[in-house]
């Protein structure tokens, strides 16, 4: 087997090459955005477009979190890009690693880099960046709510490992989800 026929999950016959295949897909894939990112925010020259990337990323999720929070407290809340200021509450920072970026990278490149066909790959794509989307809202609300209630105990448990569990899971589905055709057993 030569170097291409082994990242061609298809060209191996038996399943246990298939999963070391895929999962050295996976770790080429994270090693491919981890450079990446190195890159971008080390770069002087593009640093700024990279900040600018993931502020756009936090405005839009500030902004869908700004009425449900309002309606849940019954109070105004004051946003701006990165933050949002409840009544009575220390403000909550959207910091850049908060936003999703790096999950939907690498989902991009998963869903791109395989021999399954595109139109399921662009459903796959679909729904993982719904579910990235939907759910890095959802988290910001619920922390923006829990700060609000004084749940501090909460606040830090759910921020550090909660919404991290549920978003990585959720992920996780859906790639098993994408990549069942592959290591479903075939009669023979």
């Amino acid at each position: 087997m030569n170097f291409k026929e082994f990242f061609f999950l298809k060209g191996h016959q038996d399943e246990s090459s298939r999963y070391i295949a895929f999962f050295v897909r996976i770790l080429v894939i994270y090693l491919v955005w981890f450079l990446f990112r190195e890159f971008m925010e080390k770069s002087g020259l593009l640093r700024p477009y990279w900040d600018d990337f993931h502020i756009l990323f936090s405005t839009v999720y500030i902004g869908l979190a700004q009425p449900v929070l309002e309606l849940f407290i019954q109070a105004p809340v004051l946003v701006n890009s990165q933050n949002i200021f409840l009544p009575a509450s220390p403000p909550m920072f959207v910091a850049f690693h908060c936003v999703g970026v790096a999950p939907m990278a690498i989902m991009t490149m998963v869903f791109l880099w395989n021999p399954l066909p595109r139109a399921r790959r662009l459903k796959y794509w679909v729904i993982a960046m719904t579910t990235i989307v939907f759910l890095n809202w959802f988290r910001i609300t619920t922390l923006g709510f829990m700060l609000y209630a004084q749940w501090e105990q909460f606040f830090y448990f759910s921020h550090s490992y909660t919404y991290i569990l549920m978003i990585y899971g959720a992920l996780f589905w859906v790639v098993v989800s994408f990549f069942r055709p592959y290591f479903t057993l075939k009669p023979s």
